[in-house]
Order: C-alpha cells, then structure tokens, then sequence
C-alpha cells in the first residue's frame, strides 16, 4: 500500500507542479498591459550640442501631478531643436553618452516608480498634433503597450535655470 500511496503523492505533486507553469504563462501573458495615455506633456531640455527632451505621457487627471499613470522618457534625437519624428529604441546609457534616437524611462503609478528596461515607440509631429506609438518592458517583469494622439504644447526649458 505504501508504494501506491507514494505513486499518488507524486503524480498529485506534478499535476499540481503543472498547474502552477500554467499559471504562472497566464500571468505573465496578462502581465502586458494596453495602457493608452489621455495627455502629453514636451520639453526641449538640450543643452550645448547634446540633445534632449522629456516627454510624459500621463492619464487620469489633466493636471499631471494628479495622474494616476505616468509614462516618463528621456529621448535624445538629431535635433537640438525640435523633437525629430522616428523610432527610438531603449537604452541605459546617460543622457551625455546617449545616442540619436535612444531613450530612457520609467513608469510611475501611485507614486511607485518601476524602471523601463527595454522597448521602443515611434513619434510623430506634425506642427502641434502629436502620435507616439510604445511598447514597454520593465523592470518587474511587466509590459506596457499604448498610443497617445493629441494637442502637444512643447515647452522650452534650454535656458531655465
């Protein structure tokens, strides 16, 4: 009887070891998030040669410091100007050592902020209407997916001090 008893607790153990994989596939799957934003906020913060600028994609509240989500990227383009239209790709480097067309970013919720550690988005701009297309992943595990198309003001903050 012993050997049948340990027959069973064996076969329950990986039927429930199985289970658990499967589980665990679902949550990741479900783990990516279609996030659309409701408003952008843009700012030219390049300095001397090296460009950069800042985007927030937010929802939930116009007033950002009331968002529920916040999609924060640091962007370097070829233009010190104007923020250039194409596909930037992730990168860890700092905003001096970036390279045209990479970024860096987070996404905050609740006053946590998790990390991006990969993905990419694609901007347009065409005058003051604004599309931009991403495909996060981040630090714990998650990924976000969305699109924000709308009014963008651009803000200059080259100069503020």
């Amino acid at each position: 009887m012993k050997t049948g008893r340990k027959t069973t607790i064996r076969i329950s153990t990986m039927i429930l070891t199985s289970v658990l994989t499967i589980l665990t596939f679902i949550s990741m799957a479900m783990r990516i998030a279609d996030m659309p934003m409701e408003y952008v906020a843009v700012a030219n913060e390049s300095f001397s040669t090296t460009s950069k600028f800042e985007i927030d994609l937010y929802s939930g509240n116009a007033d950002m410091a009331q968002a529920k989500e916040t999609i924060w990227i640091s962007l370097a383009c070829n233009d010190i100007e104007k923020l250039t239209n194409g596909h930037y790709s992730y990168s860890n480097q700092g905003v001096n050592t970036r390279k045209p067309f990479e970024f860096y970013g987070a996404f905050i919720k609740d006053g946590q902020k998790i990390a991006v550690k990969s993905g990419n988005f694609d901007v347009i701009l065409n005058k003051d209407q604004l599309e931009i297309d991403y495909k996060l992943g981040l630090v714990d595990g998650s990924k976000l997916k969305g699109r924000y198309q709308g009014k963008c003001n651009m803000a200059d903050r080259r100069n503020a001090k």
